[in-house]
């Protein structure tokens, strides 16, 4: 009796308006991990009972909506609702499911039956662009089942008859198993609009909580999940990964990785030490051992007195390389203020070869109040102030720059060549930004402020990162950080995103779309077959066996009819035509033929005697009549009857 009230109850809610059922409907929980399949019994007839009075909430409150609003608004604000319920969400163990975010208990299910509620099922994937035919999906989930025996599940679409149901995407839950991870990769069959999630067992499901399923992921088969599986594929420096992996579909390494070749790798590098090597267009590797030839260094490189060839077997072939120079150890620079002694040895003995200038543009005389940098510091050597300076004060000092500093009018007499000494600071904080710009970090810190008045001083441009590309499909936004780890500025589509070009677009599926000419595609940005496409019309399509010229129809198909509001989209049989099958053909001479019988896996199509019957020979046949005996040839009479092949 619990069972069948169960039944009722959700089959009520195919009644009721959505967001009814929103309103009532409980959190989701998951199964807890249990130590045996006795806990998982016992936990699943807990949750079925609180299934059925969640169901009954339901119902009552779709009762309420009904009677207090309009219907046709309800209906739409429901559909936004149930699109907010299933769209609405981001899973760390799932990044961009398209599974609605719900848990499924299966039972009271005969074969065929759905799973999942349709209308939510198909709302979600007839609005997601990547849902196409033959396009591959990865479907991953988590079951626990009580049954004896293995069930199996898939999804399908057509027009509703059990034997017109394409499945794909198929799965066995195994019998008396808990909490078991579940993966297939398949092809879609079916559009969204006309897609089920259902039962294909033949024996109906009976035990009440007989099968959980939970954490169900639905994702395009792109390349970049596959690399999140197998993090290791395609770094062995013989295989590499083919770029924009989120946008490429694959789940296998020749879907998205490439061989590496020497000539896009460019190991020889530098070219000083390394040459090619023999056929190094076409040879395969990324590595100087697989892909060059080293350069070895000879004495020729090294003729000087002030170099000798390196012991050993040395690539190279500059003195850099190859060489190495006598040692300056010994030499004394001849002044310790305006000269310092390399550290590490070197080649020659003066001041030039062996020692450091110290340049005074090195020293700051600022250090000091009493002195100012000499006009061009770039030509004295020194490290002193008498060697490097100037002695100057306040009145003598220029307040520089501008943009930073004015000058004091206080300090005008004060001994002093510094702008702290003898300026007045510009602050950052009191300066407003243009409006594309903000003030850089630190503008307002403390006493310690940023200084300046200009928009170079006192502003940057805004991060790439707080920029929204203005169409997606047209616009790729950049990384938020450069190859160097740097956070990227920018704040228009030219500086924060990368264009999409339509010439880099595969129109798909290509039964239903054809390229546009070369010159409508320069230039065209956009990354969808709506906007890069042309559409393929099936009344441009020829159904087979169809002549209309010789006034001949095929046996097999017959041509779809466009409508004065839709048109059929195609280039195939199956997209353009209405098979004709064997089993609404009759042949006009039944004693003659015998069906053929249905093929396994399709309908037999034909409209024929020869598509859909075998021929009844006389020489198969005995005569019924005692009396009489099988025609003369029987084989070259067909029948199977006394008159037709008797005498």
């Amino acid at each position: 009796m619990k069972a069948c009230l169960v039944v009722v109850a959700f089959t009520c809610l195919s009644c009721i308006s959505p967001r009814a059922v929103l309103a009532a409907k409980t959190p989701t929980q998951k199964t807890p991990l249990a130590t045996d399949l006795k806990a998982f019994e016992h936990s699943s007839a807990v949750n079925q009972k609180s299934s059925a009075t969640s169901v009954h909430s339901a119902v009552a409150a779709a009762r309420d909506v009904k009677e207090s609003q309009d219907s046709s608004a309800s209906q739409k604000s429901d559909n936004q609702a149930l699109q907010s319920v299933a769209l609405g969400r981001s899973s760390t163990w799932c990044p961009g499911n398209r599974f609605p975010d719900v848990n499924i208990t299966v039972e009271g299910k005969a074969q065929y039956d759905d799973i999942i509620d349709v209308t939510l099922l198909q709302s979600i994937l007839a609005s997601d662009p990547e849902w196409e035919l033959e396009s591959p999906w990865d479907l991953t989930l988590v079951a626990s089942s009580l049954e004896t025996v293995d069930r199996s599940f898939a999804f399908a679409g057509g027009k509703g008859e059990a034997s017109d149901r394409n499945a794909y995407l198929g799965f066995v839950v195994p019998a008396r198993t808990l909490e078991k991870q579940i993966s297939v990769i398949g092809n879609v069959k079916s559009l969204g609009s006309h897609t089920w999630l259902e039962y294909r067992g033949e024996d109906v499901i009976t035990r009440p909580g007989a099968i959980n399923l939970m954490r169900i992921c639905l994702v395009p088969a792109k390349c970049d999940r596959y690399f999140i599986t197998h993090p290791s594929m395609c770094t062995d420096g013989v295989w590499e990964r083919l770029p924009d992996p989120e946008t490429r579909t694959g789940h296998n390494r020749s879907m998205c990785c490439q061989e590496m070749t020497c000539e896009a790798s460019a190991p020889c590098v530098p070219a000083t030490k390394w040459t090619i090597r023999p056929s190094y267009s076409s040879a395969k590797g990324s590595t100087t051992e697989q892909c060059c030839i080293p350069q070895l260094c000879s004495a020729s490189v090294c003729n000087s007195t002030v170099w000798q060839l390196k012991q050993g077997q040395v690539f190279g072939s500059t003195e850099q390389e190859c060489c190495e120079s006598r040692d300056c150890d010994e030499y004394q620079c001849s002044s310790a203020t305006k000269w310092l002694k390399k550290n590490s040895s070197g080649v020659g003995s003066t001041d030039e070869e062996c020692c450091l200038a110290k340049n005074c543009s090195a020293f700051d005389c600022t250090v000091s109040d009493k002195w100012a940098t000499k006009d061009d510091p770039g030509n004295f050597l020194g490290s002193t102030f008498q060697e490097c300076c100037d002695p100057t004060n306040c009145e003598n000092h220029t307040c520089a720059p501008s943009s930073k500093w004015a000058p004091n009018p206080d300090a005008r007499q004060k001994p002093g060549s510094t702008n702290p000494t003898c300026c007045l600071p510009a602050f950052c904080k009191n300066y407003t930004c243009n409006a594309s710009l903000q003030l850089r970090a630190g503008a307002t810190a403390g006493n310690k402020s940023l200084q300046g008045s200009t928009d170079e001083e006192c502003c940057e441009t805004k991060f790439c990162k707080d920029y929204a590309c203005s169409d997606k499909t047209k616009w790729e936004h950049r990384a938020d950080q450069t190859w160097e780890n740097i956070d990227r500025r920018g704040w228009s589509d030219e500086e924060c995103c990368e264009p999409i070009f339509c010439a880099a677009n595969d129109c798909l599926p290509e039964t239903l779309w054809k390229q546009k000419d070369a010159s409508q595609l320069e230039g065209l940005q956009g990354s969808l077959s709506e906007q890069c496409c042309e559409p393929l019309l099936c009344e441009d399509y020829t159904c087979s066996g169809d002549y209309p010229d010789l006034n001949i129809s095929s046996t097999k198909w017959y041509k779809k009819v466009d409508t004065n509001h839709y048109k059929f989209r195609g280039s195939t049989d199956q997209e353009c035509c209405h098979p004709k099958y064997c089993s609404q053909f009759y042949t006009s001479f039944p004693s003659k033929y015998a069906r053929l019988p249905e093929n396994l896996t399709s309908s037999r199509q034909g409209s024929t005697e020869a598509e859909c019957y075998q021929e009844l020979k006389c020489s198969d046949y005995c005569c019924v009549d005692a009396g009489r005996k099988l025609k003369p040839n029987a084989a070259k009479h067909y029948g199977s009857t006394d008159e037709e092949c008797c005498e």
